[in-house]
Parts: structure tokens; C-alpha cells; sequence
């Protein structure tokens, strides 16, 4: 497995869900960065996001709706399928 740190924007398309041990899990819709010059069917990404941070876990399980925009730092963990 790969490991990279990265920052991405994008918006929850769906409200965060519990996880175990404490976590919040949730998709991050991404558009591409060059959206404007992009096809119009150019399709969105979808990250999985796990945080194990309580106070973002908190925000992630109360506050969070469909729709909010984030931006999410941290490790992005590439696995196979």
C-alpha cells in the first residue's frame, strides 16, 4: 500500500455514518480540479474518509449535512479493489 498526504475539497453527498472504535465514515464527493474545461460527463470522484480525530468525529456525527463542502487533509491510503 501506497501512502500520500493530500488536501482535498469536495462535498458530502450523504450524512457521515458511525464506524467502529469511535470513527466517523463518510464519501467526499470530488470534482475535477479543471471542471470548466472538462467534457460535461466527465464524472465526479468518490473518496471513502474514516476519521478517528473525536473532535471531527463529533462535528462529523452532529453538524454535517448532505451537501456541506469540506476539505480534508490527511493520509490517503491506496488499495486495491
Amino acid at each position: 500500500m501506497d501512502t500520500t498526504h493530500v488536501a482535498v475539497d469536495g462535498w458530502v453527498d450523504a450524512i457521515p455514518a458511525p464506524g467502529p472504535r469511535g470513527t466517523a465514515t463518510f464519501d467526499l464527493i470530488v470534482r475535477p480540479a479543471d471542471a470548466d474545461t472538462t467534457a460535461t460527463d466527465t464524472p465526479d470522484t468518490v473518496v471513502s474518509c474514516t476519521s478517528g480525530a473525536p473532535q471531527i468525529t463529533h462535528a462529523l456525527l452532529t453538524d454535517i449535512q448532505p451537501g456541506d463542502l469540506l476539505r480534508v487533509t490527511g493520509n490517503l491510503v491506496l488499495m486495491s479493489a
